[in-house]
């Protein structure tokens, strides 16, 4: 999660995504309200949220599941701040249930709208699924492919995958995390085993990102004639650039060596939209949107490929 903090992942993405915007909120009014009515009840009751709160968003390491065990904590606040919000907008007893209904339907319509979503863009293919068909359909027989977008994947015999499982759990005496390339391997259209995982390096010990494959030297040396690049990849550095300089300066020496072949979303500028104004990619997405964001193909030119 490098250059995203746990504050940003939590209450910007997770928190919502589980919750609605508008359940938070009442969840917050709802804190204030407990604490005016009973403070000394309210942070002992709250003592165990808090306890595992605070290390949680203190951590290094970010996923969405470390803040389910708040869920209910949350919405026990909510409940509070609903029935404080109710009642004084109105103390009529009728009116203060039509308002609360209100307030329900409005803190469910955010999380079933973004099921709703979730179901309609499982049905669609992925990016990686796009980006793997065209390469499938439209590079050559022999292609050396640096996959720099993890996740791509294609529809597999199931001799190819037995294959690749026993690659992914063959013995690693020098332990780390391995790097894979593409080399495709049948001709257009026939079948489906079309790379080959090898070229395997023994990646970092300690936990840092695995930069190598950010090297412009190192791709033209070990001679990969095209590369895909991934927004989702590059959206882990984009918070801290001066921590991690090299994949910036591999994504200039991409535009400038490298010629576009390919991309999931037609007349995205590539790093510029990803960092300064995602929408514009977005927009180009049907409603609610894709999974994988946008990949881009580039073919690197002759003069830079041994």
């Amino acid at each position: 999660m490098e250059g995203i903090t746990t504050w940003d992942l939590y209450l910007g993405r997770a928190l919502p995504y589980a919750l609605s915007y508008p359940l938070l909120g009442l969840a917050g009014w709802g804190l204030v309200v407990l604490l005016r009515q009973d403070w000394r009840g309210t942070v002992v009751a709250l003592v165990p949220a808090a306890a595992y709160a605070v290390p949680t968003f203190a951590a290094s390491l970010a996923q969405f599941g470390f803040v389910l065990p708040l869920v209910p904590a949350l919405c026990l606040c909510a409940g509070a701040g609903l029935d404080a919000l109710s009642s004084a907008l109105s103390d009529d007893p009728w009116k203060r249930l039509a308002v609360q209904g209100s307030l329900v339907l409005l803190c469910i319509a955010s999380p079933v709208s973004a099921s709703v979503c979730e179901i309609v863009r499982a049905q669609r293919p992925t990016t990686q699924e796009r980006a793997a068909l065209w390469v499938r359909e439209h590079l050559p027989a022999g292609s050396r492919i640096l996959g720099t977008a993890t996740g791509m994947s294609l529809p597999l015999t199931g001799e190819r995958l037995t294959e690749l499982l026993a690659e992914a759990t063959q013995d690693r005496p020098t332990g780390g995390a391995r790097m894979r390339f593409l080399l495709r391997t049948t001709p257009p259209g026939k079948g489906y085993a079309f790379y080959d995982m090898q070229g395997y390096e023994a990646g970092s010990k300690t936990g840092d990102p695995r930069l190598l494959e950010y090297d412009p030297e190192w791709i033209t040396r070990s001679g990969f004639q095209y590369v895909v690049d991934s927004e989702e990849k590059m959206r882990r550095f984009f918070g801290a650039p001066e921590r991690y300089p090299l994949p910036f300066r591999f994504q200039g020496w991409l535009a400038e060596h490298g010629e576009l072949l390919y991309t999931t979303h037609p007349s995205s500028r590539g790093l510029s939209d990803w960092m300064d104004d995602p929408s514009h990619v977005r927009a180009q997405e049907p409603r609610c949107g894709v999974l994988g964001g946008e990949l881009r193909v580039y073919q690197i030119k002759t003069s830079n490929t041994h």
